[in-house]
């Protein structure tokens, strides 16, 4: 009897033992990752979520978080900048390679952290090609010159300054001079395209351009007495750009009338 009764109070003791156990504690460490989203091309948006990514000075993209097990982050630029937003949108202003850090804290107060390499290039005017000509679209006056007249032809880019806005005076946009090409002489309108190679680095800044502080102008003179043919500076007359980092390209292309001119730019 007293047997039964040890082992029946030794099976209340092991019960009562396990009950009091304390559940383990599960210590789980966050799991970072990210990518980025460039938002400022003219193409669908695609996640990159490698460790190496390349952009263009002052081209906005956002953080696309894919962390788990986190309750605080802080992003670290590596050009002084930081964000405790977990998706933020930023840009670089200079060219250079950056460490792109998350590090983030999770629950119990473990933390982890996460490094992408981000190469910023500038973008290099490398090429202009008049592609096609039109005399009779001076955006001043009708010329009416025939199609078998010569003339010379040119390409001038123009910026203005933050407080400047385009003016059009005496046949001609204000502005200073940004790159011009040389002058191509005795060209009939049909004798496209002309190609001019820029010898000397021109870096395109994203940031005016989207403001609207280059104009990209096509002239014809005849002989000495110059006409503008086409700018982006015109009401009505626009561009279009498409990048990619990939191809090493950045193209505007202007077009107006019968007259378009193109920009080639390469990432470097």
């Amino acid at each position: 009897m007293k047997k039964k009764f040890l082992i029946i109070c030794l099976i209340l003791v092991t019960i009562l033992f396990n009950n009091c156990k304390k559940e383990p504690v599960v210590n789980y460490s966050p799991v970072l990752n990210f990518g980025i989203y460039n938002i400022d091309r003219n193409e669908n948006l695609i996640l990159d979520t490698s460790t190496n990514i390349t952009i263009a000075t002052n081209e906005l993209f956002s953080i696309k978080n894919l962390s788990a097990n986190t309750t605080s982050y802080i992003l670290d630029f590596g050009d002084g900048q930081t964000s405790i937003q977990k998706e933020p949108v930023l840009s670089y202003k200079q060219p250079g390679t950056y460490t792109l850090t998350l590090s983030a804290v999770g629950e119990n107060g473990l933390k982890n952290s996460v490094t992408k390499k981000i190469k910023v290039l500038e973008r290099v005017l490398k090429k202009i090609i008049i592609n096609s000509l039109n005399w009779n679209s001076n955006l001043s006056s009708n010329l009416n010159w025939s199609n078998d007249k010569t003339a010379d032809v040119y390409v001038e880019i123009k910026s203005l300054s933050a407080n400047q806005s385009p003016q059009f005076n005496n046949g001609d946009f204000n502005g200073e001079t940004f790159y011009k090409t040389s002058i191509t002489k005795n060209i009939k309108q049909n004798q496209t395209p002309i190609e001019f190679d820029v010898k000397t680095k021109k870096v395109l800044d994203m940031t005016s351009m989207v403001k609207g502080k280059y104009g990209f102008n096509l002239y014809t003179e005849d002989p000495s007495v110059k006409y503008l043919l086409l700018s982006t500076w015109a009401s009505g007359v626009g561009y279009n750009y498409k990048c990619n980092v990939d191809s090493n390209k950045f193209v505007v292309t202007s077009s107006f009338n019968g007259n378009s001119i193109q920009f080639i730019f390469d990432y470097e």
